[in-house]
């Protein structure tokens, strides 16, 4: 079983706002008129980055988040915020 790397609290908040902010641009990006079209490549690829790295972790972490009895809205957060998600659960 593969487990998310310890994180310290700090590390953990840190970065949920990094990948949250990543999301709000990339989300942005799409369907909001942007000055320069290089922003909304970037977006895109930014979105399609978020999406798939989240979906292998969830594949990788998946028996972990089955030990740790993850509800609904912990995979939820796991697909959005990544291991800084899964990195904050403990196996009980």
């Amino acid at each position: 079983m593969q487990t998310p790397p310890p994180l310290p609290a700090a590390a953990l908040t840190a970065g949920k706002i990094a990948v949250g902010l990543s999301w709000i641009f990339a989300i942005a990006s799409l369907t909001l008129p942007m000055p320069e079209p290089r922003l909304v490549t970037v977006g895109i690829v930014l979105l399609v980055f978020l999406s798939v790295s989240h979906l292998v972790e969830l594949v990788i972490f998946r028996e972990f988040l089955k030990a740790a009895n993850a509800t609904q809205n912990d995979y939820i957060q796991a697909f959005i915020f990544g291991m800084f998600h899964t990195g904050g659960l403990k196996i009980s």
